[in-house]
């Protein structure tokens, strides 16, 4: 599962990894870095519908045929995405990335907290999180994008962490992504290993409230733990 993550990435570093969006000149004056993203926030990403700008989505996907909002789905399975009927049509024809730079796990920590264990790219790039996109309309008939996050079984090293990982989507591979014509194609696309070294490490309990945010929520606890791996 993929439950928390962040984006505080500048304007530079974001086109040095994504270099057709067109981002204003002003777009660190006026995006504000998010270190703490929780879902039902609105978080930024990329869509095969405009794929030059960043779109702004609710994290946590309606599907289009709900009567109300109900429990956001945040996280759709790779082993389920393409018959479970709250993600197969998006699935088919609605692809996004949701650029971060890094999100957190939790694993069981002292005296029974969560102690929250940050994963990141080991080079400290923006990547994609492979994601789909619904837009839902309300009762009164306003428009909602709505988004979840693709999860795959984690390997090597991250699976002594969580038996999840969002799927990685380096900048190589985003094209083909977005616009996969078929289930094969997308399904293929996603089980590529990107070869992308993350790394991971314990942080502060701060970052187990939504409600904290900072660029010390990232920081690793001194003298901790950090492992290495590719995947």
């Amino acid at each position: 599962m993929c439950g928390r993550y962040s984006f505080f990435a500048r304007r530079n570093d974001i086109v040095r990894s994504f270099a057709r969006l067109q981002l204003p000149d002003d777009y660190d004056a006026h995006t504000p870095p998010r270190y703490n993203i929780a879902p039902t926030q609105a978080i930024l990403t990329i869509s095969a519908a405009d794929p030059t700008h960043l779109t702004a989505m609710r994290w946590g996907l309606i599907p289009s045929w709900a009567k109300t909002i109900g429990a956001p789905l945040i996280n759709a399975r790779i082993e389920t995405i393409a018959e479970k009927p709250s993600f197969r049509s998006a699935f088919r024809s609605r692809h996004c990335l949701i650029l971060s730079d890094g999100w957190y796990e939790w694993i069981a920590g002292e005296h029974g907290r969560r102690q929250p264990i940050r994963i990141e790219p080991a080079d400290g790039r923006v990547v994609g999180l492979a994601g789909i996109w619904e837009i839902w309309t309300a009762p009164d008939g306003k428009e909602l994008m709505t988004s979840a996050i693709i999860t795959r079984q984690a390997n090597g090293t991250l699976a002594t962490i969580h038996d999840r990982m969002p799927i990685v989507i380096e900048a190589a591979r985003a094209e083909r992504w977005l616009h996969a014509v078929s289930v094969e194609d997308s399904l293929t696309v996603l089980m590529e290993e990107p070869g992308l070294p993350l790394r991971a490490f314990p942080v502060g309990l701060a970052v187990n409230s939504a409600r904290n945010d900072g660029p010390q929520l990232r920081n690793p606890i001194p003298d901790a733990w950090c492992r290495e791996t590719g995947t």
